[in-house]
């Protein structure tokens, strides 16, 4: 899955120095989930974590830093229907939007 901002865009990156990600499993299988940030198409961050089943991870302020981003997330499963995103966009801090799974490009 795949969140995408511009500067100007549906999602502004003008207005976003950083984000904070919560990705939920509401499954009972275990999965992984591999982060990465890219900045103007490169790579800039990279995090692997683990969600239990029925459990969730908080990775907090991933840097944005005003310019536009992709947000990646790769699991090693196959469905999305036991996955759950939150991304939390913030402002020197504030949170100024929220956008969940709904929100994110999913690709095959």
């Amino acid at each position: 899955m795949r969140l995408e901002t511009l500067a100007g865009g549906k999602i502004d990156s003008n207005y976003i120095t950083s984000m904070d990600l919560s990705v939920q499993n509401l499954g009972a299988e275990g999965f992984d989930v591999l982060l990465h940030m890219y900045y103007n198409g490169a790579v800039g961050y990279v995090a692997l974590h683990h969600v239990p089943a029925y459990g969730s991870v908080w990775i907090p302020d991933i840097p944005t830093n005003l310019i536009p981003f992709s947000m990646l997330l790769v699991t090693n499963i196959n469905s999305y229907n036991t996955t759950g995103i939150i991304t939390y966009a913030k402002l020197n801090g504030n949170v100024v939007a929220v956008y969940s799974q709904e929100d994110f490009i999913r690709m095959p």
